[in-house]
Formats: C-alpha cells, structure tokens, sequence
C-alpha cells in the first residue's frame, strides 16, 4: 500500500465517517454539545416594546413640562398608554405603553409635584421594538456545537431540553515497555508516559471527559497488547493507539489490530511528524470501531491528532473547525533540508511575525510549550524567504 499524501489521507478519512445517534438532555446540561437540528423561533424576541432604561416614557416630545401619569414595572403584564403631554416611569426591561414616542434616563429628568421636566436631551429613543432580535418563524441557530451562548439564545427562547448528538466513546492506549505512569519512581531507560494523558485531555476538549476511557500503559508484547486491545474494541467507538505502529522490532500494533480484526485503511502519511499514522475500522457487520495507531514520539502524536484525527472528529459530529489558518509574515528565512514530505513547522509569534522553532525532533516536547501556531510546509519546497506570508494554524 502506498504512501499517502496528507490531503489524501485527509480526504481518505472523511471518507470512513463514524455513526452517530442522539439523546434528549436538559439545557443545563447541553454545554459543548451538538444540536441534531436547527432551532426556528417559536415566538417574538422581545415579545413586547420594552425600555431599554430607568426612566420616562412620553407620550409627545420637546414638551416644557410633561403630566407623570403612572409607573410600569419590570414583569408587569398591563397594557398602559401614555398620551401627548404625559409621562410614565418605567423600569428597564418593562412594557412600553402604547404611544410613547422615546423612553428618556431618569438621570436626564427632574420631578416636582407629579411633573416631569426634560433636562438632556436623548440621542435614541432607548425603545427595543418587538421582534426586532428575533422573529417568530426565523432560524435561530443552525445544528451547531452549543457554547455560552447558544445557552443564552435557546433560554431565551425558552427551551429547557433539546436533542443533541450523542459523542463517540474514545478508548486510549499507550504501548510501549518503556513507558512509566506519572507520578511513579522512573527507572534508567525509562520515560514518563504522556501521551495517553495529552490524548486524553485533547480528547476532553473536543468533545467531554465522560466520553473517554484510557486503557493506561500496554508492555510490548504481541499478547498484552491484544488483551487490551480486544476489550477496548467491544466497549469504544474509538481506539487510539500511541507507539509501536513504525518499522521496529517490538512495533507489534499492525499486526496485532489485523489479529483482532481490524481492517488496514491506511499505514504511513507523507508528513513530518507523524510519517508512522496507521488508520483502520474493525470489521463486525453490527457495529463499527474506527481505529488509529499513532506514533509514540510526543509532538508527532499532538501534531497528528491535532490536524486529522480532530478536524475528523469534527466533521462526523458537527462541530466547527477552529482550524482556520491567519496570513502572517515570517520573520526569518526558513530552509529545509528533507522535502519529501510536507511538514508541519512550529512557530512562535514575536512583534507582529512568526519565527520558526528550533526542534530536536518529534521526542522534543519542549516544542509545544514554546509554540504558538504551525505552518504546513508542502512537499517539495526547500525555502522560504523572510517577509513571506505563512498561514499559521495557531493552537
């Protein structure tokens, strides 16, 4: 099977979408979910005129001196009016009475014996109209990803539960004898595992802790692995592997998600990091898990989840992309001497340009700290000058 290109191996992956089902849940509890279906309004928003201030509705203007009538409070449901040479105080966010022509400060009045005088004038006439934020009838919000403010919105329109897009069920696996869970003593020749918890928390962020489970550290060995593994196939939506998918003696992954049943999509990608990437889907006729085996090198794992694995994700459940690369001049010259592959390249922003950080290779998770942003590279260009545009996804 050949190498693929990134776009290919992109394009190959939305070409192996997931199924997703819904479930009905409480508005309190729709935050960072997606909407199964766009939201029409079912009425006005506002449903009345209401007053923008504390102040005086009047019922004419430019009047010397206006005759106070009344006062209408917030939540109050009487329909008033108010006629020329009237005025009525109102609070913010009551009913304007009928014939008012413009709601005036209260800190721009004075009142004497039941009558009202103007002392500054007014630059608007501080009246929300009915339906002037919403119409009944009118889209609200398309099927998108629910945050703060698609929370503020569906209250206001009163909906206190909706249908929401079910998230996948993502298991995560860390293979490799090396590894040591954090916090544990690190013995010579050993390294702390941090993919599974960056896998973890990437994961999180897209689409909920509750949705994850991972699996912890797996030794190199064909049997521990596939132990792991057969249990995370019949409980998950998706697997990732991090670790022993390359070309090595002890790289038993391949070969152990064939034994299970998993069938190869793809193994190796055109990009730097991350050249290893294998993608498959099991096999079962009822149900469907998609798995990746990623590399065990700490940048490549977060550049490849990053820039396929989530935009992937995203795709299947709804969710936007924030991956919408900015125009920014670079700041230095920028060469490379392997242009086989397109690369990711990692920036940092100082003094409205991007500069190129200095790596010690996919090992080097100091990177990350330091890195604001990448820029993909193409295949086959070897320079770029200083003051050249870069699109920067920034992170």
């Amino acid at each position: 099977m050949k190498i693929l290109s990134l776009s290919e191996a992109q394009q190959t992956l939305h070409n192996h979408p997931f199924q997703v089902t819904t479930e009905r849940v409480p508005l309190v509890e729709a935050l960072g979910r997606v909407m199964k279906e766009p939201l029409y309004a079912h009425h006005d928003i506002p449903q009345f005129a209401k007053s923008l201030m504390d102040g005086w509705a009047l019922g004419s203007l430019h009047e010397s001196m206006y005759r106070v009538t009344g006062t209408i409070e917030a939540g109050s449901t009487t329909i008033s009016t108010v006629k020329s040479g009237e005025a009525m105080a109102i609070m913010t966010g009551a009913m304007v009475p009928q014939g008012t022509k413009e709601v005036v400060r209260v800190e721009f009045s004075q009142v004497e014996n039941e009558k009202l005088t103007i002392t500054q004038g007014e630059t608007q006439n501080n009246i929300l109209p009915q339906g002037s934020v919403v119409k009944k009838g009118d889209l609200v919000l398309p099927a998108t990803y629910i945050t703060p403010k698609e929370i503020t919105l569906l209250a206001a329109m009163g909906i206190n539960s909706l249908e929401v897009i079910v998230p996948p069920k993502v298991g995560i696996i860390s293979t490799g004898s090396e590894l040591v869970t954090p916090g544990e003593p690190l013995p010579l020749g050993s390294i702390y595992d941090s993919n599974g918890p960056q896998l973890t928390a990437q994961v999180t962020s897209l689409i909920g802790k509750h949705t994850v489970t991972n699996y912890g550290i797996v030794e190199d060995s064909l049997d521990s692995i596939k132990e792991t593994l057969t249990q995370a196939l019949g409980e998950n939506d998706i697997i990732m592997l991090t670790g022993g998918v390359s070309m090595g003696k002890f790289d038993y992954v391949p070969q152990v998600l064939h034994e299970c049943g998993v069938k190869k999509v793809f193994h190796r990608v055109a990009v730097k990091p991350g050249k290893p990437i294998w993608f498959g889907a099991s096999r079962r006729e009822d149900s469907q898990t998609h798995v990746f085996g990623l590399p065990g090198n700490p940048l490549s794992c977060y550049v490849l989840f990053t820039y396929m694995v989530a935009p992937w994700i995203q795709k299947n459940m709804g969710i936007p992309t924030t991956d919408t690369p900015i125009s920014i001049p670079l700041g230095a010259k920028l060469q490379r001497k392997d242009t086989s592959r397109s690369e990711f390249i990692p920036l940092t922003v100082e003094k409205g340009v991007v500069l190129p950080i200095q790596s010690r290779g996919s090992a080097d998770i100091s990177v990350l700290q330091q890195c604001k942003g990448f820029a993909l590279i193409p295949s086959g260009v070897s320079t770029i000058e200083k003051g050249t545009p870069l699109d920067v996804r920034f992170i």
